[in-house]
């Protein structure tokens, strides 16, 4: 009987762990007080969360119109039936080389001025995650109320380091 009880016990924790394990961190509906205790208890880090974002944004950011005329024509503006997209956001914070290595187009650059873009005073969207992730590792403590939190800014324009 002892035995049958250790076997059954042993099971359960190992479906247990294995689940565990499956389980991801969704952001779709996370919250900041989740992503941050998601980073206090080491299971996500600030670079993971811009990273589930960008692959929710080439997911989900396209054309949904077709535009004969460019985007600045005066031609017949019709829907793409069907797209399951939204062309919502206009540009990316992402230096050139990684906004191209993650496969999104040249229209997306946060500068359409300096097809460098290496400015160390304007980290983009992934370097500053990383630095909030190594002063974490080194502190154990959050940079401030919005560590590990991502956002856009509908089309805005000019701002520090989006030009």
């Amino acid at each position: 009987m002892l035995r049958h009880l250790v076997v059954a016990s042993l099971i359960l924790l190992v479906c247990g762990l294995a689940s565990a394990q499956t389980a991801k961190f969704r952001i779709e509906e996370a919250t900041i007080e989740d992503i941050q205790s998601s980073i206090l208890r080491g299971e996500l880090t600030s670079t993971r969360v811009v990273e589930l974002y960008l692959n929710r944004i080439k997911a989900y950011n396209g054309p949904c119109v077709n535009l004969p005329d460019g985007v600045l024509g005066l031609g017949p503006i019709t829907p793409i039936r069907n797209a399951r997209q939204l062309n919502a956001l206009l540009s990316l914070n992402l230096r050139p080389a990684k906004r191209q290595a993650l496969g999104f187009d040249p229209r997306k650059a946060r500068s359409m001025t300096d097809p460098v873009d290496n400015a160390p005073a304007m980290p983009d969207a992934l370097e500053v995650a990383a630095r909030q992730d190594a002063y974490f590792a080194s502190t154990g403590k959050l940079v401030g109320p919005l560590h590990g939190v991502a956002f856009s800014i509908k089309d805005q324009y000019d701002t520090f380091d989006m030009r």
